[in-house]
């Protein structure tokens, strides 16, 4: 009631169908407008639960979890000027959204729209995996269980041959074998403080060892390894270069 005349969108939005939108609906001055009947269909579904390294439920507070549009998931097929057939990517009409753990670890959701969708998971404690792509369809149950490793966080002081902190460092982090550490499914990097101090959090457990440069100093290695949850102390000490 009461709108103002003009040009609006018509959404419907269903946590377990597929949400649908009309565009654009015009309104006009003193009269009734009617839209067309929506029909929702169910969609597909994802659920699953998240668990520790014990078995136990996640918290429910300590992950985040969203559904988002995978990236070019959309295509639209268009007809050139010759007359043949373009294949564009295009924006998803689906808005993401946001999905809650219970206090049993569960999560889920329905309605889901046919095509790609990326689940994305952050967390400040736990590691999470890294952004993963589901293909649904237009029904159907997609089953996603995750095992959550707490992650460790390593402190770096870096100071010169006298003690002195190396002001503003930087480290790059590799696994045992070489290969680039990732946090998140992201390449693990660090920049320091004037205090000389860098920190990396939430690591796997595993075997590492950092970079850690300046420059004008030569680069020092550092080799550790950590445990789920641990919070470990090191020192790097750099020589600078005459």
């Amino acid at each position: 009631d009461n709108l103002e005349p003009g040009q609006y969108m018509v959404e419907i939005d269903s946590p377990d169908r597929v949400p649908m939108r009309q565009m654009p609906v015009v309104v006009q001055p003193g009269s009734m407008t009617t839209v067309k009947t929506f029909i929702l269909r169910e969609g597909a579904r994802l659920e699953g639960f998240l668990t520790d390294t014990e078995g136990k439920p996640v918290n429910p507070t300590s992950v985040k979890i969203r559904l988002v549009p995978a990236p070019n998931s959309t295509i639209e097929t268009t007809v050139g000027a010759n007359g043949k057939k373009v294949m564009q990517h295009g924006r998803s009409s689906w808005e993401p959204r946001e999905l809650h753990l219970d206090k049993n670890g569960f999560y889920g959701t329905g309605g889901l729209p046919p095509g790609k969708i990326q689940i994305q998971m952050t967390s400040s404690g736990y590691c999470v995996p890294e952004w993963e792509i589901i293909e649904c369809g237009k029904d159907g149950l997609i089953k996603r269980d995750y095992t959550l490793v707490r992650g460790a966080k390593v402190t770096i002081d870096v100071e010169d041959l006298d003690g002195v902190p190396v002001k503003v460092p930087t480290a790059s982090l590799f696994n045992a074998d070489g290969t680039t550490a990732k946090v998140d499914g992201r390449r693990v990097s660090a920049a320091g403080g004037v205090s000389g101090r860098l920190v990396i959090a939430k690591l796997a457990p595993g075997r590492y060892f950092a970079e850690v440069k300046h420059w004008g100093y030569r680069h020092e290695r550092i080799n550790f390894e950590v445990v789920s949850g641990e919070s470990k102390i090191l020192k790097a000490r750099l020589e600078k270069l005459r």
